[in-house]
């Protein structure tokens, strides 16, 4: 009996991990987006993953543009450079016909409006922690606002960033 019960607890464990993250996999997502969120003509969203990589990998850096119900795909592929300031990122967008939008558009109405109380640039420790951060850019109502934002950053913003990592990673294809 008594070799039982320990089998019978990870049957039950693996039961409860199974079903936990049953609800975080891809296929299983199903996007739930407000009503109420239209996109206004003219405003964007940036999004994507950079880090340290050698040799001029290109999958070191993954940046993704929504605009007007449309998903682009940038293939400039170099850092985002917000030191002091800096500028917005110089993508070089095209349509991206293999990704599946409703993956990412819940992107923008997930969007903390606490970000836009940060000045543009770093946010958190410059990637400090674990050599990743993501990138972010925003037009809206014709002001552009950009940030890299590193893992050491506020809660809010963490949380953020993990959900276009994940979005980052769907849409790659490394799920």
């Amino acid at each position: 009996m008594r070799k039982l019960l320990p089998l019978s607890l990870l049957v039950v464990a693996t039961a409860c991990v199974d079903h936990h993250f049953e609800s975080i996999r891809p296929e299983a997502y199903v996007p739930h987006c407000p009503e109420q969120y239209e996109w206004k003509a003219g405003d964007y969203l940036v999004f994507g993953t950079f880090g340290w990589c050698s040799n001029g990998d290109p999958e070191c850096v993954t940046i993704y543009k929504m605009e007007n119900g449309t998903l682009f795909e940038d293939s400039f592929d170099h850092f985002p450079s917000v030191h002091g300031g800096g500028k917005p990122y110089p993508g070089n967008y095209s349509i991206n016909k293999q990704a599946w939008l409703p993956d990412v558009e819940c992107l923008a109405a997930e969007f903390p409006t606490e970000l836009l109380s940060y000045d543009n640039g770093w946010i958190g420790c410059g990637m400090c922690n674990d050599g990743t951060a993501v990138y972010v850019e925003t037009k809206i109502n014709g002001q552009i606002r950009f940030w890299n934002i590193d893992y050491a950053a506020p809660d809010l913003l963490k949380q953020f960033s993990s959900k276009i990592y994940k979005k980052v990673w769907l849409l790659r294809g490394l799920h």
